[in-house]
């Protein structure tokens, strides 16, 4: 069984080894610096197809905020928005995350001025 395991990875390795010299050939990019094949193919298209000033870039790691956030929390705010019939800002539907007293709240609501915490202890290692 030993033997055949490290035949296996050293099969994988040779493979390996043969699709990256033959993208960068290609291409000229390495491929196993990015994650998927899908991102790797990306910075083909974006190193050699892509010309100056012609299009807009999309950014190497998109959009998004800074922050994390999680899809429970998310999930909850807005039921809680839509059975209170409150407008929650969070990190999906506000400008950006908001700050109150030196630490990130996950949802504030201007109407009642309240700050909403989803499981903030865990989330946010917090003492209280």
């Amino acid at each position: 069984m030993l033997s055949y395991c490290r035949s296996d990875v050293d099969i994988l390795h040779r493979c390996c080894m043969v699709f990256r010299e033959q993208f960068m050939e290609i291409a000229n990019v390495d491929p196993f610096r990015y994650v998927t094949i899908a991102s790797a193919c990306m910075a083909t298209y974006r190193s050699g197809h892509i010309q100056d000033n012609s299009i807009a870039m999309v950014l190497v790691h998109g959009y998004s905020h800074g922050k994390q956030f999680s899809p429970d929390v998310i999930r909850w705010l807005d039921y809680i928005s839509f059975a209170e019939k409150l407008k929650i800002l969070h990190s999906l539907n506000g400008k950006d995350e908001r700050k109150i007293g030196g630490n990130f709240v996950d949802g504030y609501c201007e109407e009642n001025i309240t700050v909403y915490l989803y499981q903030a202890c865990f989330f946010h290692g917090c003492t209280v």
